[in-house]
């Protein structure tokens, strides 16, 4: 098994990326990749504790239409997210996955200088003095939510309390971003954020293909 430690040292040796010259990575066979994309669909945490668990913290993804090298764990996803060498491109890594097709030009699919440029313009939203602000705003919405959860408990009398957190903060953005105050509107545009993201996910094996019924129509629509 190939631990982060090691291919990081591998990684600074060659100063390339794996997934182009394989430099003797674990998993890369298509058949095994193929096998983990249908674990993946399946149940995603589950299926890369697994891979985890045979190949190490670093292995290849070699499935229909991707080539991929896993980076797992808190290393790897410091090293890579981070980046502070500059050895990734953002841009190219999700471009190259439903994430670019749903969320382009996102934020977090930028690469330097423009995810720089951009990121500064937001952060005036973040200052002290607009947290204290934004903390007025979301303080009432927090407390109707918690006062109101009782009345939202379905027929096994159970709060589905990860759904309610969901309907707050879209609540809460929808306040302190755009200054809505978001009604029945909301279970819509609840909907349509889900859609768009499960679209994004590994579960869609057809993002290309728009047709109704499929995790790509729908998150094309919500989008």
């Amino acid at each position: 098994m190939m631990t982060f430690r090691t291919y990081a040292d591998m990684f600074a040796a060659q100063r390339t990326m794996a997934g182009k010259t394989d430099p003797g990575l674990p998993g890369g066979g298509f058949g095994q990749g193929t096998r983990l994309l249908l674990k993946v669909i399946k149940d995603p945490l589950s299926a890369f504790q697994q891979a985890r668990n045979v190949h190490g913290d670093v292995f290849l993804f070699n499935t229909i239409g991707m080539k991929l090298v896993m980076m797992l764990g808190a290393d790897a996803s410091e090293f890579v997210l981070q980046d502070r060498e500059r050895n990734f491109s953002a841009r190219q890594g999700w471009n190259s996955t439903p994430v670019g097709l749903y969320f382009t030009n996102g934020l977090m699919l930028m690469d330097p200088p423009d995810h720089l440029k951009h990121r500064r313009i937001m952060q005036v939203a973040f200052t002290s003095q607009a947290m204290s602000r934004h903390l007025e705003m979301m303080s009432p919405i927090l407390e109707a939510a918690v006062a109101g959860m009782g009345a939202s408990m379905n027929k096994q009398g159970e709060i589905l309390v990860f759904d309610e957190i969901k309907t707050m903060t879209l609540q809460m953005a929808a306040r302190v971003f755009m200054g809505e105050q978001l009604g029945k509107e909301a279970d819509r545009l609840n909907r349509a954020f889900l859609d768009t993201v499960e679209a994004s996910g590994v579960k869609n094996v057809m993002p290309y293909a728009l047709v109704p019924g499929t995790l790509g129509w729908s998150g094309f629509r919500a989008r």
